[in-house]
């Protein structure tokens, strides 16, 4: 089912710098190319959640018990690094850009990448450092002026629109606590 806010930033939207890019298409995908992209980024999406979990420091566990976990959280996230690193090698990550990203869409800087109204492309964007894989977002551009591009993403699946607003709100979350904090 193809969701079409006609704005980008309905509901949370996040502005942060994230490593992407845009690939122009001179079509859109069609049907086939769109399920397979969707499997691939719900899977992705499950991984990013899975590493943005955070077990209890305190509570259920002993003290004992807490610095094994400890331990072994430790000996994981030392894994995921060496993975990213290999990962990084096969295919280096686009360079870091500010983009405002909400469920529906995203918008960035126009910058001398020629780009057209109405045309097709790839948002691609890496979303955990440590696991440099690209989420593929097929989109449309739905704007474009000296300023800024803003695009509204093709049928990306509900799953994925589900981990993606899990996802936006998590970084919402943890962008009004620093702001708190500062």
């Amino acid at each position: 089912m193809a969701r079409d806010s006609g704005k980008i930033a309905v509901g949370i939207s996040v502005q942060a710098e994230f490593p992407c890019e845009w690939s122009p298409l001179a079509s859109p995908p069609d049907a086939a190319v769109l399920r397979a992209t969707a499997a691939h980024n719900e899977r992705l999406l499950r991984v990013v959640t899975i590493l943005n979990e955070s077990f209890p420091a305190t509570g259920e566990f002993d003290a004992a018990s807490n610095q094994e976990l400890a331990r072994i959280d430790q000996k994981f996230n030392l894994l995921i690094e060496l993975v990213g690193e290999l990962l990084v090698r096969q295919s280096p990550v686009p360079a870091d850009r500010q983009l405002e990203l909400s469920m529906f869409g995203a918008a960035w800087a126009a910058d001398t990448q020629s780009i057209e109204l109405g045309s097709y492309g790839w948002l691609r964007l890496v979303l955990h450092t440590s696991y440099p894989k690209l989420l593929e977002l097929p989109s449309q551009v739905v704007s474009v002026d000296d300023a800024k591009v803003s695009i509204k993403f093709l049928d990306l699946g509900e799953s994925v629109y589900g981990y993606l607003e899990k996802l936006l709100f998590r970084y919402h979350r943890r962008s009004v606590a620093r702001h708190r904090q500062s």
